[in-house]
C-alpha cells in the first residue's frame, strides 16, 4: 500500500479537488487489471493527478474497518495526541473559529473562509496524531473517498480536503447548524408521527449509502443531526466501509482499533464479524427505540468490554411500550403497543437475517403505520377481525360506507384548496394522508367482506365506481409523488382485481378491469424509470402485463393478448437471467409460458400454442424437482395440464392427449387435496378440473367413466355449496355444472335425470345477482343454454308419450323453452365473448324449434282429421319426432 504523502497547505484548491474526484470515480468502475492503462490517459501527463487518485484508490481498496477481530481483542483504548492551538490558525483556504466536537480518530473545528468576498462557515475535521498514523490514515482517506461519490440532500456534502503544513490530514465539510436528531425532537416535544416522519427522512439518506455499495457502521443519534429548518443530516463516515459486491459483506479490515459506539453497535459488529447493511439497520433499529422511548435499548450493567458484549449478544431488548411504563416519555404505552414494538423489534434482532432485508422495508413499514395500515413486521390477524365485524353489521357497514365516500370526496377538494396557502399545505398533506388510509381501508377489506354476502352486488358497484372516481382524482393532484403513485398503482389494481372477480365479471366489468389495469401499469410504469434495479417493481409488472393478457383474451381482444404476452416473455426472461433471481421468479417464468402458449393456440397457431405451453410444464416440473412445492406451483403446474387438454380437444380434437393432459391434472389436484382437506378454492378447482376430465374421458368412447366423473365433480361441488350456502359464486358454479352434467346424462340417453338437473340448475342461477342484472352476461347464457337443454328433453319425452293431449302439452312447453332460449342466443351474437358459442346454440335452438312447429302442426291436423273422418284402419303414417332426428 502507498505511503500517504504531504502536500503544502492550500495546494488542494476547490476545483482541483473536484478533479480528483471526477477521475476517481470513474477510476473505480474500471477492470482493476486495465485501470493503470486508463488512468494514465485520463490524466494527460498530469503527474500530480495520477499520483493522487492512484493513492486514493489504494487507499479504497486496502482501507481498514473499525472491527477487525473478536470482541475479546479489544482490549485496549485509542491514544492520540490531543490538537492544541489551532482556533485561530489558517488550514488551507479556513480559518479555525472554535471546536465543535471530537472523536476516536479526529476533532472537528468550526471554520470559515478566508477570502473576502465568500463569508461561508464549514467544518473541519483533522487527525489526530495516535500510535497507528498508517491505520488511521488509511481510514481517513476512505471516508474521503466515500463521501466524494455521496451526494444527497440528507448527507453532510464533502467540499473539500487536504493536508496541512505539518502532514495532518484534513476534510473540508458542509457545516450544519443543528441538533442531534433525539435532542431536536425532545426540545420540541415533537409528536410521534412527526418523529417517524424524521426517522424515515434518514432512513432515505441511510438507502442512498447502501446503493453506492457502502455501509456507514455508525449511525447513532450525534451522528443525525436536524437545523432549524427540520432538515436531517447524516455525519460521520470515518469508519464507513465499502461492501463487497460479490459477497454482500464490507470488506475484512486490518487494524485492531475499536472504532464502535457499543450502544449502537449490533451483535454482530461486537463479535468482530463482516459488516452488512443489516447492521445499519440494527443502529437504525436503536436509534428509533431512542427516539419513541428517551431511553437506550440496554441498561448497561458495566463499564467492561466483556459485559457490554454480552448484554447486546445475549440479552433480549425489552419491547418499547415495556420501557416507557412508569417514565416519563414521548410516547405511550399504548402508542408503542403492537405495530411499533413489532418494527422496533425486527429491526433489533439479534440474526441479521431475520431483520428487515433493506432500510426501504424498515421505511415502508414506518410509512404503513403513519397510514393505517398492516406492517410485514406483524402477524396479519386485522383483516379477518374486520370481516368478521361487517359480516355481524352488514347493513351499519353499507350505510357507513357511502357515507364515509362521500366524506372522503369532500375532504378531498378540501385538501386541494388548502393546498394553496403555502402555511396551510402541511395540514393538507396530514389530511390527505389520513383520507388515504380510510379510503384503502374501507376500499379494500370492507369491500372483501360483503363480497360473499348475498344482496351485496348493487352496494359493491357503488364501492367500486366511488372508489375509481377517488383514485382519478387522487393520480390528477398527486402525480409527482413517487409514493403517492405506488399507492395509486397497488389500489387501481385492487379496483381490476374487484371489476374482474367472479360475480363481478359476470356482470361484464371485464372491459373496465383492464382499464384500471392499464392505469396501474402506467403508474409503475413511471416509477420504473426512477428504480430500475427494484426487482418487486419488475415482479408486480410482470403480474400486471400478464393479468391484462388474460383478460384481454377472456374478452377476444387477441391481438391486445398477445401484445401483452410477448411483453411479459420478455420482462420474465430478464428477471430470471438477474443474479438475484429467486424461487418465485422461476415460477412467473413457467406462468407467463401458460398464458402465451394459450393466446398463440386460440389465435389459430395451435402446434405452437402446445408448445408452449409444453414449456410452461417443463419449467414446472423442473422447480418440483428442485423442491420447491408450494401450493401455487404445484396449482399452476395443474392448471398448466388443464389448459392444454383443453385446447387440444377443442381446437384440435387431439382427443387422447386432451384425456392424458386432463388425468395428470386431477392427479396433482388430488394430491394438493390430500395435503389440505379444508381448503375450499382447492376443492373448487379439482372439481372443475374433474368435469372437464369427464368431458376427455367421453371424447374418447369412456362414455361411462366421463359420466361417474361428471356425477362425482357435482357431488363435490354440492358439499362445498351446502357448507357455505349464502356464497353466491358457489351457488352459480353448481348451477353451471349441473347443466354439463345433464348434457351428458342426455347424450346417454337418461332424460328424465337430465330433466331434474337441469330444473335444480335453473332454480340456482335465477337466485344470483346476475340473473336481475338488466345487461345481458354470462348468468342469463347459461340459464339460456340451460332452458334448451331443458326443452330437447320435454322433446324426448313428447315422442315418448301415449296420447296426443300429453304429447301437445310437452311439444308446446319445449317449443317455449326453445324460444327463450334462442332470444338469448340471437342477443348474444354481438357480444364479443359469447358470440361464437352463441352461434352454434342459435343453429342448434333453432333446428329444435322447427321440429316442435312440425310436431305441433301434425298434432293440429290429426286432430281435424279426427273430427271429420274415421281414423284409418291401418297403414296410417304417424310422425314421431326425437332426439336423434335432430
Amino acid at each position: 500500500m502507498a505511503a500517504p504523502r504531504t502536500r503544502a497547505a492550500g495546494s488542494m484548491t476547490p476545483d482541483r479537488w473536484q478533479q480528483v474526484k471526477d477521475v476517481l470515480c470513474a477510476a473505480l468502475e474500471q477492470d482493476p487489471q486495465t485501470r493503470d492503462r486508463w488512468l494514465e490517459s485520463a490524466c494527460a501527463g498530469d503527474d500530480g493527478l495520477r499520483s493522487e487518485v492512484h493513492s486514493l484508490i489504494e487507499a479504497h481498496e486496502g482501507a481498514p474497518n473499525f472491527i477487525d477481530v473478536p470482541a475479546v481483542e479489544h482490549g485496549r483504548p485509542l491514544t492520540s495526541t490531543t490538537p492544541t492551538h489551532w482556533p485561530g490558525q489558517t488550514v488551507g483556504r479556513y480559518r479555525i473559529l472554535e471546536e465543535i466536537g471530537r472523536g476516536g480518530m479526529s476533532a472537528v473545528f468550526r471554520a470559515t473562509r478566508i477570502e473576502e468576498q465568500f463569508e461561508h462557515e464549514v467544518a473541519i475535521k483533522l487527525l489526530y496524531r495516535t500510535h497507528e498514523p498508517e491505520a488511521l490514515m488509511r481510514r481517513f482517506r476512505a471516508e474521503r473517498q466515500m463521501l466524494a461519490r455521496l451526494s444527497h440532500p440528507n448527507i453532510a456534502h464533502l467540499l473539500d480536503g487536504g493536508s496541512t503544513q505539518d502532514g495532518v490530514p484534513y476534510l473540508v465539510m458542509e457545516y450544519v447548524r443543528g441538533e442531534p436528531i433525539d435532542v431536536y425532537c425532545e426540545r420540541r416535544k415533537l409528536s410521534i408521527v412527526a418523529r417517524l416522519r424524521l426517522f424515515r427522512t434518514l432512513c432515505d439518506a441511510v438507502h442512498h449509502v447502501h446503493r453506492h455499495l457502502m455501509v456507514h457502521g455508525d449511525i447513532k443519534c450525534s451522528n443525525v443531526l436536524v437545523n432549524e429548518d427540520g432538515i436531517v443530516k447524516l455525519l460521520d463516515f470515518g469508519i464507513a466501509r465499502l461492501l463487497d459486491p460479490e459477497h454482500g459483506h464490507a470488506h475484512q479490515p486490518h487494524t485492531c482499533t475499536v472504532a464502535l459506539t457499543p450502544e449502537y453497535a449490533s451483535p454482530e459488529q461486537i463479535r468482530g464479524e463482516p459488516l452488512t447493511t443489516a447492521s445499519d439497520i440494527y443502529s437504525l433499529g436503536v436509534l428509533l427505540y431512542r427516539l419513541l422511548t428517551a431511553q437506550p435499548v440496554y441498561q448497561m450493567e458495566g463499564t467492561a468490554y466483556y459485559d457490554v458484549a454480552r448484554q447486546i449478544c445475549e440479552q433480549a431488548p425489552r419491547r418499547p411500550s415495556l420501557a416507557v411504563q412508569g417514565v416519563e416519555a414521548p410516547c405511550s404505552p399504548s402508542q408503542l403497543r403492537g405495530d411499533l414494538d413489532n418494527i422496533v423489534l425486527k429491526a433489533l434482532h439479534k440474526d441479521p437475517q431475520r431483520r428487515y432485508e433493506s432500510v426501504q422495508q424498515l421505511s415502508q413499514d414506518a410509512a404503513w403505520y403513519l397510514g393505517g395500515f398492516p406492517v410485514t413486521a406483524a402477524p396479519e390477524s386485522k383483516r379477518y377481525r374486520l370481516r368478521k365485524f361487517v359480516g355481524r353489521n352488514l347493513a351499519l357497514v353499507a350505510v357507513g360506507l357511502l357515507f364515509a365516500v362521500s366524506l372522503i370526496v369532500g375532504i378531498v377538494a378540501t385538501s386541494w384548496q388548502a393546498h394553496r396557502a403555502d402555511l396551510e399545505r402541511q395540514r393538507a398533506q396530514r389530511h390527505f394522508d389520513d383520507v388515504r388510509s380510510l379510503a384503502q381501508t374501507f376500499m379494500l377489506d370492507v369491500h372483501d367482506s360483503i363480497t360473499p354476502l348475498p344482496g351485496t352486488l348493487p352496494v359493491r358497484g357503488k364501492i367500486i365506481g366511488h372508489s375509481l372516481q377517488y383514485l382519478d382524482a387522487l393520480a390528477r393532484e398527486n402525480a409527482d409523488d413517487p409514493r403517492v403513485r405506488r399507492d395509486l398503482a397497488r389500489a387501481y389494481e385492487r379496483v381490476g382485481d374487484m371489476q374482474s372477480d367472479f360475480l363481478a365479471s359476470n356482470l361484464q366489468n371485464n372491459e373496465t378491469a383492464i382499464g384500471s389495469f392499464r392505469k396501474a401499469l402506467e403508474l409503475r410504469e413511471s416509477l420504473r424509470k426512477h428504480e430500475p434495479w427494484d426487482n418487486g417493481l419488475v415482479r408486480e409488472r410482470l403480474q400486471l402485463f400478464l393479468r391484462i393478457a388474460q383478460i384481454s383474451q377472456s374478452n377476444r381482444a387477441l391481438d391486445d393478448a398477445d401484445r401483452y404476452s410477448r411483453e411479459a416473455i420478455q420482462i420474465a426472461r430478464t428477471l430470471v437471467q438477474r443474479p438475484e433471481a429467486n424461487e418465485e421468479d422461476a415460477r412467473l417464468m413457467a406462468t407467463t409460458h401458460v398464458v402465451r402458449g394459450t393466446i398463440e393456440a386460440m389465435r389459430g397457431a395451435l402446434d405452437e400454442g402446445l408448445a408452449e405451453l409444453g414449456l410452461g410444464i417443463e419449467l414446472y416440473e423442473q422447480q418440483i424437482l428442485k423442491g420447491d412445492t408450494r401450493i401455487k406451483v404445484r396449482r399452476g403446474l395443474a392448471t398448466a395440464y388443464s389448459r392444454r387438454g383443453s385446447l387440444a380437444a377443442k381446437l384440435g380434437n387431439r382427443h387422447e392427449l386432451a384425456y392424458a393432459s386432463q388425468i395428470r391434472s386431477l392427479e396433482i389436484y388430488e394430491s394438493l387435496l390430500t395435503e389440505n382437506p379444508q381448503d375450499s378454492e382447492l376443492r373448487k378447482e379439482a372439481a372443475f378440473i374433474l368435469m372437464d376430465a369427464g368431458e376427455a374421458a367421453t371424447w374418447i368412447g369412456r362414455s361411462r367413466e366421463g359420466l361417474d366423473k361428471r356425477n362425482a365433480a357435482v357431488d363435490r361441488l354440492q358439499a362445498l355449496a351446502n357448507t357455505d350456502p349464502q356464497r353466491e359464486e358457489l351457488r352459480f358454479t353448481l348451477g353451471w355444472a349441473k347443466g354439463e352434467l345433464a348434457s351428458s346424462l342426455e347424450a346417454y340417453g337418461r332424460h328424465e335425470d337430465a330433466a331434474r338437473h337441469l330444473e335444480e340448475a335453473q332454480k340456482l342461477l335465477r337466485g344470483v345477482s346476475g340473473a336481475e342484472s338488466p345487461r345481458l352476461n354470462s348468468t342469463h347464457f347459461i340459464l339460456a343454454t340451460n332452458d334448451m337443454r331443458l326443452g330437447r328433453t320435454r322433446m324426448a319425452a313428447a315422442s315418448a308419450a301415449t296420447t296426443s293431449e300429453r304429447r301437445e302439452s310437452l311439444w308446446r312447453e319445449a317449443r317455449t323453452l326453445l324460444r327463450r332460449s334462442e332470444q338469448v342466443f340471437t342477443a348474444a351474437q354481438s357480444d364479443a365473448v359469447l358470440s361464437a358459442e352463441a352461434s352454434d346454440h342459435l343453429h342448434s335452438a333453432q333446428l329444435a324449434l322447427r321440429s316442435c312447429d312440425d310436431a305441433l302442426r301434425d298434432l293440429d291436423h290429426e286432430r281435424r282429421q279426427a273430427a271429420e273422418v274415421p281414423a284409418p284402419a291401418s297403414g296410417g303414417k304417424d310422425r314421431r319426432y326425437t332426439i336423434s332426428s335432430l
